[in-house]
């Protein structure tokens, strides 16, 4: 399967039960033949990269301010990496996918608002609109990740993207 096919099952898998833990998604990525890490990817960034796109497309003036990383909070209560999702290709293909999917439907209406409302960044942003804040200029600090240094495969991966 290609990436593509892994980003857009993973939507599909967040959207059979939009309320599910994190775990629960990995289990049945797992469960579609997904290794243990790869499925923890696919649940982080995919839902980050829709949320990006719908917030890209609700143009608040000023726009909101996101981070250009992610903050993986280490095995040890003092270490912690940052990760530039420029280089997480889950991250930048459900990026592009989201933004396609307003032109093409590629992804239906319920399954992107399912998957990218699990996202951290729209989480916080829903919030913030429920509670009657501006969110207007807003700057969103990086999302931090406190699951995926725990999972087989992260020390290799994270290496890769430092060279």
């Amino acid at each position: 399967m290609s990436l593509r096919d892994d980003v857009l099952t993973t939507v599909e898998v967040i959207s059979e039960q939009p309320n599910r833990s994190d775990q629960i998604v990995v289990e049945r990525l797992v469960e579609e033949g997904y290794d243990i890490f790869h499925a923890e990817l696919l649940t982080v960034f995919v839902p980050l990269g829709l949320g990006r796109a719908l917030i890209e497309r609700m143009r608040f003036r000023p726009a909101v301010q996101l981070s250009d990383k992610v903050i993986v909070l280490g095995l040890t209560s003092d270490e912690r990496m940052d990760v530039n999702l420029n280089q997480v290709p889950e991250f930048q293909l459900a990026l592009q996918l989201g933004r396609e999917a307003f032109q093409t439907g590629i992804i239906s209406r319920e399954q992107f608002s399912a998957a990218s409302s699990i996202g951290v960044e729209m989480k916080l942003i829903n919030q913030i609109l429920d509670s009657g804040n501006a969110i207007e200029g807003s700057v969103i600090a990086a999302p931090v990740l406190v699951r995926l240094a725990k999972t087989p495969g992260f020390e290799d991966w994270y290496h890769r993207l430092e060279t």
